[in-house]
């Protein structure tokens, strides 16, 4: 019986299933970022060899460029899915995607940034 109830549930409503998982992959991406992020100031903190600290900078500006695609993506499903569906609460999700969207913009020049003064001029592997 609730697998019937889902089948509808996922027919009625297929923008809030598409919705819900791009918000998941959202959230997971920037989670991995923040922990990245720490990552990095703890082992600045720690000292850790110079190849670790590329690498932790290598991966966020990595994850920094796949959150900015999933949030350029969430943003124009909220303002479709708000136009189509006449809700408002995509509209709400506007604002936690904006912010998100400045800040993986921030780690991701800054991570680049950091990483091409590390490597010195002219750039060296």
């Amino acid at each position: 019986m609730d697998s019937v109830s889902t089948e509808i549930d996922l027919q009625e409503n297929p923008h809030q299933n598409l919705f819900r998982n791009v918000k998941r992959g959202v959230l997971f991406l920037t989670l991995l970022l923040a922990t990245l992020v720490l990552f990095y100031f703890i082992g600045n903190r720690q000292r850790f060899l110079d190849r670790d600290i590329k690498l932790i900078l290598i991966l966020t500006s990595c994850t920094s460029a796949a959150l900015i695609l999933f949030l350029l993506g969430a943003l124009a499903e909220c303002i479709y899915c708000a136009i189509s569906l006449k809700r408002k609460t995509f509209l709400f999700w506007l604002i936690p995607f904006i912010i998100d969207l400045a800040a993986a913009v921030i780690f991701a020049i800054a991570s680049t940034a950091i990483l091409l003064l590390s490597s010195g001029f002219p750039p060296q592997n």
